[in-house]
């Protein structure tokens, strides 16, 4: 008795393990392509204050990483810089918090060797608050000894060990009391 094969099994029996390799490779490519993050994007196109009975607070609006944020997969920052006195500086961190203090590092502007500084030269800000961040928005109130006069903002993000800045966007901090 001869045994008859069906014609698609010899195909099916021949090509399943080249198939198998395609498809495993496909799926691995893609996988890949899917984990790989891109640098963010970073701009800031308005930076206002406003004094009040609550404090000095500043409004920036521009293009951040918001999704990202929420995941913590890039820890925003704005950096502001006094240029009253330059070495002043607060910077706002979305998820850790606060932090003030003076540098004179910083009184030419932030650049990357200098982003380290912070955690050593400021301290946990008693009074500067987060207030609110949403996609193109961020609202802080400053520390009550911030100076009054002319400021610049400048947000970053660290990415793959390094920080990613927006541009430098100078703005006038209103002189207001509590």
């Amino acid at each position: 008795m001869k045994l008859q094969m069906n014609r698609s099994d010899r195909w099916g029996r021949a090509r399943c393990p080249r198939f198998v390799a395609v498809v495993g490779l496909l799926a691995l490519a893609a996988s890949a392509a899917q984990g790989t993050l891109t640098s963010p994007e970073l701009l800031l196109s308005r930076v206002d204050s406003e004094s009040g009975a609550k404090g000095t607070l500043v409004r920036v609006e521009g293009v951040f990483p918001f999704d990202d944020l929420v995941q913590q997969a890039y820890p925003l920052q704005l950096f502001i810089r006094s240029l009253e006195r330059p070495d002043r500086f607060v910077c706002f961190s979305v998820p850790w918090g606060v932090m003030e203090g003076a540098e004179k590092a910083f009184e030419d502007g932030l650049d990357e060797d200098e982003t380290p500084l912070i955690g050593r030269a400021g301290a946990p800000s008693k009074d500067g608050r987060i207030l609110q961040v949403s996609p193109r928005h961020m609202r802080v109130r400053l520390p009550e000894k911030f100076p009054s006069g002319l400021a610049e903002a400048q947000l970053f993000v660290m990415y793959n060990g390094a920080p990613v800045f927006s541009n430098v966007y100078p703005f006038e901090i209103e002189d207001g009391k509590w």
